[in-house]
C-alpha cells in the first residue's frame, strides 16, 4: 500500500480502497493526524481508518470477530506471491495482524484470554479485502440467529 503519510490527495487512494474491499466510505471532520484524511470505512460494528501504509480497523470492544473466526480467517492460506525467480506461500495473518500486533501472532496464542478480537492493522488490499469479506460472514451469521 502506497504511503499516504502528508498526502493531501489522501482521500482519492482510501476511496478506491474501500471501495475495492466493498466497504461503506463514510466523510469524517478532517483528520489532523499524519494522513490527512477526511473519510473512512464502514462495516456492520467496524471502523477502518488509513494509516501511513496500512490499514487500522476496530470494533466496540466485545463486538469484534469471534475468537475462533479469526483463527481460520489467519490461517487462511494468501495467494501465492509470484517474483521474477521465487514465490512466497504465506497466511492471510501475516497482513491481517490482531490487535496491530507488529510479528502478527496468532489469535489462537495472543488473543486467547478474549472472546473476539477487535482490532486489526491491515498491511495490504488483498488483506484488507479478506477481512471485509469475514466480517460481512459474521454480519450474515449474526442476522440469521
Amino acid at each position: 500500500m502506497k504511503n499516504l503519510a502528508g498526502n493531501n490527495k489522501c482521500d482519492e487512494f482510501i476511496e478506491v480502497e474501500l471501495k475495492k474491499a466493498g466497504i461503506e466510505v463514510v466523510n469524517v471532520i478532517p483528520a489532523r493526524t499524519e494522513v490527512p484524511y477526511s473519510i473512512v470505512g464502514k462495516l456492520g460494528d467496524w471502523t477502518f481508518t488509513r494509516a501511513w501504509y496500512y490499514w487500522m480497523a476496530r470494533a466496540e470492544r466485545g463486538k469484534g470477530l469471534p475468537l475462533d473466526i479469526a483463527i481460520s480467517m489467519h490461517e487462511k492460506p494468501f495467494p501465492i506471491q509470484y517474483f521474477d525467480d521465487y514465490y512466497e506461500e504465506s497466511e492471510y495473518g501475516m497482513d491481517i495482524r490482531c490487535e496491530g500486533h507488529a510479528g502478527s501472532p496468532n489469535p489462537r496464542e495472543y488473543c486467547a484470554n478474549q472472546a473476539t478480537v477487535d482490532s486489526y492493522h491491515v498491511d495490504n488490499q488483498e488483506g484488507l479485502n479478506e477481512l471485509a469479506r469475514t466480517i460481512n460472514m459474521v454480519e450474515l451469521l449474526k442476522q440469521n440467529l
